[in-house]
Protein backbone atom coordinates (compact mmCIF):
# COMPACT_ATOMS: atom_id res chain seq x y z
CA UNK A 1 0.00 0.00 0.00
CA UNK A 2 1.40 3.68 -0.84
CA UNK A 3 -0.11 6.49 0.54
CA UNK A 4 0.68 8.82 -2.27
CA UNK A 5 -0.24 6.81 -4.86
CA UNK A 6 -3.93 5.68 -3.37
CA UNK A 7 -3.92 9.20 -2.54
CA UNK A 8 -4.12 9.82 -6.05
CA UNK A 9 -6.63 6.90 -6.95
CA UNK A 10 -9.00 8.49 -4.39
CA UNK A 11 -9.31 11.94 -5.41
CA UNK A 12 -7.24 12.43 -9.00
CA UNK A 13 -8.11 15.85 -9.31
CA UNK A 14 -5.61 16.97 -6.55
CA UNK A 15 -2.86 19.58 -7.46
CA UNK A 16 0.75 17.16 -7.08
CA UNK A 17 1.93 18.57 -3.89
CA UNK A 18 -1.38 17.35 -2.58
CA UNK A 19 -0.46 14.08 -2.78
CA UNK A 20 2.44 14.06 -0.13
CA UNK A 21 2.61 12.24 2.90
CA UNK A 22 2.41 15.86 4.54
CA UNK A 23 -0.65 16.93 2.37
CA UNK A 24 -2.65 13.77 2.95
CA UNK A 25 -1.74 14.09 6.89
CA UNK A 26 -2.88 17.81 7.29
CA UNK A 27 -6.29 16.96 5.69
CA UNK A 28 -7.11 14.17 7.91
CA UNK A 29 -5.58 16.65 10.89
CA UNK A 30 -2.57 15.24 11.73
CA UNK A 31 0.97 17.19 11.63
CA UNK A 32 4.09 16.30 11.02
CA UNK A 33 7.11 16.99 13.09
CA UNK A 34 9.30 20.10 11.64
CA UNK A 35 12.13 19.77 13.96
CA UNK A 36 14.42 18.02 11.42
CA UNK A 37 13.64 20.00 8.52
CA UNK A 38 14.18 23.55 11.16
CA UNK A 39 17.41 21.96 11.96
CA UNK A 40 19.06 21.56 8.37
CA UNK A 41 17.90 24.94 6.99
CA UNK A 42 19.72 26.28 9.98
CA UNK A 43 22.69 24.78 10.09
CA UNK A 44 22.98 24.66 5.80
CA UNK A 45 22.92 20.55 5.68
CA UNK A 46 21.47 20.69 2.39
CA UNK A 47 22.18 20.97 -1.30
CA UNK A 48 20.59 23.31 -3.82
CA UNK A 49 19.88 21.79 -6.89
CA UNK A 50 18.26 23.11 -10.14
CA UNK A 51 15.03 22.30 -11.38
CA UNK A 52 14.71 20.13 -14.40
CA UNK A 53 13.45 21.97 -17.22
CA UNK A 54 12.76 25.27 -15.20
CA UNK A 55 14.73 28.25 -13.96
CA UNK A 56 13.81 27.53 -10.23
CA UNK A 57 15.74 26.09 -7.64
CA UNK A 58 15.03 23.59 -5.34
CA UNK A 59 17.24 22.64 -1.38
CA UNK A 60 17.53 18.92 -0.57
CA UNK A 61 17.85 18.41 2.64
CA UNK A 62 20.44 15.76 4.24
CA UNK A 63 18.31 14.14 6.56
CA UNK A 64 21.18 11.20 7.15
CA UNK A 65 22.94 14.40 8.88
CA UNK A 66 20.31 14.93 11.35
CA UNK A 67 20.79 14.24 15.27
CA UNK A 68 19.60 10.95 16.23
CA UNK A 69 17.72 12.29 19.14
CA UNK A 70 15.73 14.50 16.53
CA UNK A 71 15.80 11.49 13.75
CA UNK A 72 13.91 9.46 16.19
CA UNK A 73 11.03 10.91 17.02
CA UNK A 74 10.98 12.08 13.64
CA UNK A 75 10.51 8.79 11.98
CA UNK A 76 8.18 7.80 14.98
CA UNK A 77 6.17 10.48 13.60
CA UNK A 78 5.86 9.66 10.22
CA UNK A 79 5.45 6.05 10.89
CA UNK A 80 2.36 7.26 12.77
CA UNK A 81 0.74 9.35 10.22
CA UNK A 82 1.64 6.98 7.85
CA UNK A 83 -0.18 3.90 9.56
CA UNK A 84 -2.93 6.36 10.31
CA UNK A 85 -3.19 7.82 6.69
CA UNK A 86 -3.18 3.70 5.20
CA UNK A 87 -6.01 2.46 7.40
CA UNK A 88 -8.36 5.66 6.78
CA UNK A 89 -7.57 5.26 3.21
CA UNK A 90 -8.58 1.58 2.87
CA UNK A 91 -12.04 2.44 4.76
CA UNK A 92 -12.67 5.13 2.04
CA UNK A 93 -11.74 2.41 -0.91
CA UNK A 94 -14.49 0.20 0.49
CA UNK A 95 -17.22 3.00 0.78
CA UNK A 96 -16.46 4.19 -2.43
CA UNK A 97 -16.24 0.87 -3.93
CA UNK A 98 -19.61 -0.02 -2.80
CA UNK A 99 -21.03 2.64 -4.34
CA UNK A 100 -19.10 1.87 -8.07
CA UNK A 101 -23.26 0.74 -9.33
CA UNK A 102 -22.11 -0.83 -12.87
CA UNK A 103 -18.61 1.00 -12.75
CA UNK A 104 -15.92 -1.08 -11.93
CA UNK A 105 -15.01 -1.28 -8.22
CA UNK A 106 -12.12 1.31 -7.30
CA UNK A 107 -11.18 -1.52 -4.79
CA UNK A 108 -10.16 -3.15 -8.71
CA UNK A 109 -8.12 0.27 -9.46
CA UNK A 110 -6.33 0.43 -5.86
CA UNK A 111 -5.42 -3.29 -6.70
CA UNK A 112 -3.78 -3.09 -10.03
CA UNK A 113 -2.23 0.05 -8.54
CA UNK A 114 -0.65 -2.11 -5.44
CA UNK A 115 0.40 -4.70 -7.63
CA UNK A 116 2.06 -1.86 -10.10
CA UNK A 117 4.06 -0.51 -6.54
CA UNK A 118 6.00 -3.90 -6.58
CA UNK A 119 6.58 -3.50 -10.20
CA UNK A 120 7.73 -0.29 -10.17
CA UNK A 121 10.12 -0.98 -7.21
CA UNK A 122 11.98 -4.13 -8.90
CA UNK A 123 12.44 -1.50 -11.84
CA UNK A 124 13.90 0.68 -9.62
CA UNK A 125 15.90 -1.42 -8.37
CA UNK A 126 17.17 -3.52 -10.80
CA UNK A 127 17.94 -0.31 -13.03
CA UNK A 128 19.08 0.38 -16.60
CA UNK A 129 22.13 -0.58 -17.79
CA UNK A 130 23.90 1.55 -20.19
CA UNK A 131 26.40 0.66 -23.28
CA UNK A 132 29.55 3.16 -21.84
CA UNK A 133 31.34 2.01 -25.15
CA UNK A 134 29.15 3.37 -27.48
CA UNK A 135 28.44 6.97 -25.11
CA UNK A 136 32.03 7.80 -25.66
CA UNK A 137 32.19 6.83 -29.20
CA UNK A 138 29.06 9.02 -29.65
CA UNK A 139 31.13 11.54 -27.52
CA UNK A 140 34.10 11.51 -29.56
CA UNK A 141 31.88 11.49 -32.64
CA UNK A 142 30.34 14.55 -31.93
CA UNK A 143 33.84 16.51 -30.60
CA UNK A 144 34.55 15.26 -34.28
CA UNK A 145 31.87 17.43 -35.72
CA UNK A 146 32.28 20.10 -33.36
CA UNK A 147 35.49 20.96 -34.60
CA UNK A 148 34.41 20.92 -38.12
CA UNK A 149 31.88 22.84 -38.11
CA UNK A 150 33.71 25.50 -36.37
CA UNK A 151 35.98 25.66 -38.80
CA UNK A 152 33.78 25.83 -41.77
CA UNK A 153 31.93 28.88 -40.01
CA UNK A 154 35.64 30.34 -39.60
CA UNK A 155 36.49 29.62 -43.72
CA UNK A 156 32.62 30.90 -44.54
CA UNK A 157 32.84 34.27 -42.14
CA UNK A 158 36.58 34.73 -41.21
CA UNK A 159 35.26 34.75 -37.45
CA UNK A 160 36.15 32.67 -34.73
CA UNK A 161 32.56 30.46 -33.65
CA UNK A 162 30.58 31.38 -30.62
CA UNK A 163 26.93 31.03 -30.42
CA UNK A 164 26.03 34.73 -30.07
CA UNK A 165 23.30 36.64 -31.29
CA UNK A 166 25.59 39.86 -31.79
CA UNK A 167 27.76 37.40 -34.10
CA UNK A 168 24.79 36.25 -35.92
CA UNK A 169 23.78 40.08 -37.03
CA UNK A 170 26.80 41.00 -38.19
CA UNK A 171 27.28 37.41 -39.62
CA UNK A 172 23.98 36.88 -41.76
CA UNK A 173 23.46 41.10 -42.05
CA UNK A 174 23.28 40.16 -45.88
CA UNK A 175 19.47 38.22 -44.44
CA UNK A 176 18.13 40.50 -42.72
CA UNK A 177 14.68 39.80 -44.77
CA UNK A 178 14.41 36.55 -42.87
CA UNK A 179 15.00 37.49 -39.74
CA UNK A 180 12.63 36.86 -36.63
CA UNK A 181 12.11 39.34 -34.04
CA UNK A 182 11.55 39.03 -30.34
CA UNK A 183 9.45 40.69 -28.21
CA UNK A 184 10.74 43.82 -26.60
CA UNK A 185 12.83 43.58 -23.35
CA UNK A 186 11.33 44.41 -20.58
CA UNK A 187 14.82 46.68 -19.16
CA UNK A 188 15.65 48.51 -22.62
CA UNK A 189 12.58 48.01 -25.23
CA UNK A 190 14.80 46.84 -27.62
CA UNK A 191 14.15 43.88 -30.27
CA UNK A 192 16.47 41.12 -31.25
CA UNK A 193 16.31 39.06 -33.82
CA UNK A 194 16.15 35.20 -32.96
CA UNK A 195 18.41 32.96 -34.85
CA UNK A 196 16.57 29.42 -33.87
CA UNK A 197 17.00 26.68 -35.71
CA UNK A 198 13.82 27.45 -37.97
CA UNK A 199 15.48 31.02 -39.03
CA UNK A 200 18.77 29.50 -39.49
CA UNK A 201 17.39 26.95 -41.72
CA UNK A 202 15.96 29.45 -44.05
CA UNK A 203 19.65 31.36 -44.70
CA UNK A 204 21.65 30.53 -47.92
CA UNK A 205 24.42 31.21 -45.83
CA UNK A 206 26.74 28.01 -45.94
CA UNK A 207 27.68 29.50 -42.19
CA UNK A 208 23.97 28.65 -41.05
CA UNK A 209 24.74 25.28 -41.52
CA UNK A 210 27.36 25.00 -39.77
CA UNK A 211 25.89 26.52 -36.92
CA UNK A 212 23.20 23.95 -36.97
CA UNK A 213 25.03 21.11 -36.79
CA UNK A 214 27.42 22.39 -33.93
CA UNK A 215 23.79 22.89 -31.90
CA UNK A 216 23.15 19.78 -33.25
CA UNK A 217 26.08 17.95 -32.18
CA UNK A 218 26.59 19.82 -29.03
CA UNK A 219 22.95 18.63 -28.06
CA UNK A 220 23.82 15.22 -28.87
CA UNK A 221 26.82 15.27 -26.70
CA UNK A 222 25.31 16.16 -23.65
CA UNK A 223 22.80 13.68 -24.17
CA UNK A 224 25.15 10.89 -24.27
CA UNK A 225 27.15 12.51 -21.22
CA UNK A 226 23.89 12.33 -19.43
CA UNK A 227 24.02 8.63 -19.53
CA UNK A 228 27.71 8.35 -18.34
CA UNK A 229 26.81 10.99 -15.58
CA UNK A 230 23.77 9.35 -14.34
CA UNK A 231 25.33 5.16 -14.60
CA UNK A 232 26.63 4.08 -11.60
CA UNK A 233 29.96 2.18 -11.36
CA UNK A 234 28.19 -0.71 -12.82
CA UNK A 235 27.29 1.36 -15.77
CA UNK A 236 23.41 1.03 -14.29
CA UNK A 237 21.08 4.07 -14.03
CA UNK A 238 18.56 4.07 -11.37
CA UNK A 239 15.46 6.24 -11.59
CA UNK A 240 12.54 6.70 -9.71
CA UNK A 241 9.17 6.05 -11.66
CA UNK A 242 6.59 8.14 -10.76
CA UNK A 243 2.93 6.59 -10.86
CA UNK A 244 1.55 10.28 -9.39
CA UNK A 245 3.06 12.83 -10.52
CA UNK A 246 2.31 13.69 -14.08
CA UNK A 247 -0.90 15.89 -14.38
CA UNK A 248 -1.94 13.38 -17.27
CA UNK A 249 -2.19 10.44 -15.16
CA UNK A 250 0.93 8.67 -17.12
CA UNK A 251 4.02 7.57 -16.12
CA UNK A 252 7.11 9.86 -15.26
CA UNK A 253 10.58 9.50 -14.69
CA UNK A 254 12.83 11.55 -12.44
CA UNK A 255 16.40 11.70 -10.81
CA UNK A 256 18.53 9.04 -12.28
Amino acid sequence: HDTMVTARVLDSTLWQGDFSLDACAKRLGFEKLDTVKTYLLANKLYTVEHVEGKKTQQKKLHFSLAPWDLIVPYGERDAEITWQLAARQLVEIEELSAQAGTLPPLSQVYQNECRLVATVAAMERRGVLIDREFCANAIAKCGETLQSTCALFANSTGKEFRDSNLLFQEVFAGEQDKWVWGEPSAVKGKRTPSFDSDVLASFSHPAAKAVLDWRQAKSDANYFHGFLHAADPEGVIHANFNQHVAATGRFSSSEP
